[in-house]
């Protein structure tokens, strides 16, 4: 076994003893008969499955980061396993109605990193 993958297992195992499983959906846009846009939020399937385990942890306020010229807010900051499907402005489902954006994505070579924002009301 090769120590990249050693890597990725170990930090999937810390992953799954201190995570929640969450779900993560994507914004997709369908078009009625009149040719109308119906944006709906589905979820991103993960090897399969509906969910995925992933640790978040809030951030002591708000921080922003200033990229290309634009700042990026972000107050929380989650862990997933290497090769999470997830990208800027999906969602990260905690229960039915209780999300967070994300902002940034970091992938590594043993997990995935991602910055995200609770949603503006």
């Amino acid at each position: 076994m090769s120590m990249l993958n050693s890597m990725r297992q170990d930090t999937d195992r810390i992953i799954g003893e201190w995570a929640k499983s969450v779900t993560i959906k994507r914004l997709s846009v369908s078009y009625n008969e009149r040719g109308e846009p119906s944006p709906q939020w589905e979820t991103v399937l993960q090897n399969g499955s509906e969910t995925v385990d992933c640790d978040i942890q809030p951030v002591s306020g708000e921080i922003e980061r200033k990229e290309g010229g634009v700042k990026v807010r972000h107050s929380h900051q989650a862990f997933f396993p290497y090769g999470t499907d997830i990208r800027p402005h999906d969602r990260i489902y905690r229960a039915a109605d209780d999300y967070i954006v994300v902002c940034r994505v970091d992938e590594h070579d043993d997990h995935t990193f991602v910055y995200a924002q609770e949603p503006e009301l």
